[in-house]
């Protein structure tokens, strides 16, 4: 599983709400949502973890990939897969093989308050 610092749900929600390709599952108890990132296809789900607090999803493809890809930097966050493997851009130029165990989010750095 990932480690580092955590992703809270009210800052993944923030995001939720400013991405039009994202939509909330009524009544998930882990703030759940549908991503649709191809027209045509059938909407994928990313899933937010309150015991590890990253987001996470099961079998992505290269879609679902770099649409990960696309949230990690908004949320200070990498895509890591389970085995704390880290994905990157040059994954969906090498050949992404659907099934790998890419498992979510994983903040690289603590996060500061001010």
């Amino acid at each position: 599983m990932p480690n580092g610092s955590v992703i809270t749900a009210d800052e993944w929600l923030s995001y939720v709400a400013t991405d039009p390709q994202l939509k909330l599952i009524p009544g998930s108890n882990t703030h759940g949502v549908t991503v649709d990132v191809q027209p045509g296809y059938s909407s994928r789900e990313l899933d937010w973890s309150s015991h590890s607090g990253c987001i996470w999803t099961n079998k992505p493809d290269a879609a679902m990939l770099a649409k990960m890809l696309q949230i990690a930097p908004a949320l200070g966050a990498k895509v890591q897969g389970f085995d704390g493997e880290v994905y990157g851009a040059v994954d969906l130029s090498d050949g992404f093989v659907a099934g790998k165990s890419v498992c979510g989010f994983d903040l690289s750095e603590p996060k500061t308050t001010a």
